[in-house]
């Protein structure tokens, strides 16, 4: 036995990595320690669009589900389409209605899923054991990872990766098949599985890519040669991609617009205004996975027509390295693995599709697995007599990830945190503090809820909507005065905001004011017929 096999960190880790059972259990013990908190954190925030407003859920309705829009069944309009998420939150919903820890559940054992599988490819493409191990544990315990897993809407990331990746695996398998049967037989469950990842969430697309990476590595290491099933089996992914991103841009599409935003700007018209973008917002993801302290659900939407700014110059040359492992791929394979997967995960991002927004953190969730691709691989490329020391440095770094992945989960299982903490980062918002107060007055806190309020109205927002809000929380506890003049300071600033118009007729329907009820019906009668109701 060798020195490193007898050392104090070595051993256990060589015992744990050499067992597939062990490896599995050592990442289901550290996906508890770290995650379990949200099983008691409530549906919140998009949750509700998703599920709890959303009658296709709620009433387990599988034919809407999957022939539109995600947020159609709470009556809103968007193009956003993932059907199997939807799907098994209608099961859920069947079986738990709005508890929330179920959800919590099936989003951490979709993570737990992918943390195996890629685990299980990295010592399919050769990689030690020692070092694919510790390599999926910073894949599960790297914080940026709370927003896909912790967030029960964010579902479709982690279980659309797991087809992913079973799709990979499959696809791996029918080219070691020497029987024929057997080959075609894993392949159509690639095939399959490829589908499925599809329907789960549209950015798995990033499936062809992913085998052409791989594909690509497994001849340049050696471990496969150039052949015709080889590019046929990839070409097929490909056209399965394809033809899913046609059917999305033509039936599967909701909103007549080619990509997730809708209305015309310089960022819409302009594809290469939406890539300049995307390579000045590189020097945040690096930031975040190497140092992810301030992590949010807001992020600023800054468009970057010109790549002259500092954040311009780092992403360049972010581009620049990953052009270089193309370029070195036969010399440097790894680098070439590890950074193509990494941009080709990162792709469906980059803009030449209109996004909402410029960067997220849940974006980043199948990137990192290139991250941990690289670990693996370098880990094997250190020799045996520093072995030790580097996995005692990683091992290191994962104690700090599983610090602030828990940090960070305390917040996403109390909203309240959760609201103050990603406003500490990104600033006071409209969205944020409004949110904030509603959840407040769910909970009974109704005076924090009015300094809430009152802060954003002084401080964020001339909207009608924080008065709005406002008057139905002295409306809950009676001061029918303090509601009356809300209620009219939200229609001051917006004579047509129909929520407020409702407010206020009620208000007037309590205090037996009938004749101002009858000039509110009136105007909201008059709203209507011009929307067409």
């Amino acid at each position: 036995m060798s020195g490193d096999s007898e050392s104090p960190l070595m051993a256990p880790l060589e015992r744990i990595a050499n067992s597939r059972g062990r490896v599995l259990g050592s990442q289901l013990m550290l996906v508890a320690l770290t995650y379990s908190v949200v099983l008691g954190g409530p549906l919140f925030f998009d949750d509700h669009h998703f599920i709890t407003w959303n009658e296709h859920v709620t009433g387990f309705q599988p034919a809407e589900i999957y022939t539109s829009s995600v947020t159609e069944g709470a009556g809103f309009h968007s193009n956003t389409y993932r059907p199997n998420q939807q799907f098994v939150f209608a099961v859920i919903h069947q079986l738990f209605g709005t508890t929330s820890w179920p959800y919590h559940v099936v989003s951490l054992l979709a993570h737990l899923a992918n943390g195996f599988m890629l685990f299980g490819l990295m010592r399919a493409l050769g990689f030690a054991a020692v070092g694919s191990v510790l390599a999926s544990w910073l894949f599960l315990l790297h914080p940026v990872q709370t927003q896909a897993v912790s967030y029960v809407s964010g579902l479709a990331g982690p279980m659309g990766f797991a087809f992913v990746l079973a799709s990979l695996h499959a696809w791996l398998a029918s080219l070691s098949a020497g029987d024929v049967k057997k080959r075609i037989a894993w392949f159509v469950l690639a095939m399959t599985l490829a589908i499925e990842a599809l329907f789960t969430k549209s950015n798995m697309v990033i499936v062809f890519p992913l085998a052409i990476v791989l594909a690509a590595y497994l001849v340049l290491s050696g471990r496969r040669d150039f052949d015709r099933f080889l590019v046929g089996s990839v070409s097929l992914l490909g056209v399965v991609a394809f033809g899913f991103f046609v059917l999305k841009l033509t039936w599967l599409n909701f909103a007549d617009t080619m990509g997730m935003i809708e209305g015309q700007n310089i960022y819409t018209e302009s594809v290469w205004v939406r890539l300049r973008t995307f390579v000045s917002t590189l020097d945040r993801y690096l930031e975040l996975i190497v140092w992810p302290a301030a992590l949010s659900y807001t992020k600023p939407r800054i468009i970057y027509t010109s790549l002259a700014t500092l954040h311009g110059v780092i992403g360049i040359a972010i581009v620049t390295a990953g052009l270089a492992a193309v370029v070195m791929a036969k010399r440097w394979p790894l680098y070439f693995l590890a950074a193509g997967w990494f941009f080709a995960a990162l792709a469906p991002f980059s803009g030449v599709i209109p996004l909402t927004s410029m960067y997220l953190e849940h974006w980043l969730y199948a990137p990192m697995g290139g991250i941990a691709l690289a670990v693996a691989g370098g880990f094997d490329r250190v020799s045996e007599s520093k072995r030790r020391w580097v996995a005692l440095a990683l091992v290191g770094v994962l104690v700090l990830c599983a610090i602030r992945t828990s940090a960070r989960n305390q917040e996403w299982a109390d909203p309240e945190l959760f609201y103050v903490a990603d406003m500490r980062v990104a600033g006071y918002s409209l969205q944020m503090l409004n949110n904030l107060a509603i959840y407040q007055t769910s909970i009974d806190k109704d005076d924090e809820a009015i300094r809430t309020l009152e802060f954003l109205i002084a401080n964020v927002d001339g909207s009608p909507e924080p008065h709005d809000n406002l008057a139905r929380v002295y409306l809950k506890r009676g001061n029918l005065t303090r509601a009356r003049e809300e209620f009219s300071r939200a229609l001051e600033i917006d004579p047509t905001h129909r929520n407020s118009l409702m407010g206020l007729r009620g208000v007037y329907e309590q205090r037996g004011q009938l004749d101002e009820v009858l000039k509110l019906d009136k105007r909201i009668r008059s709203l209507d017929r011009d929307a067409g109701l």
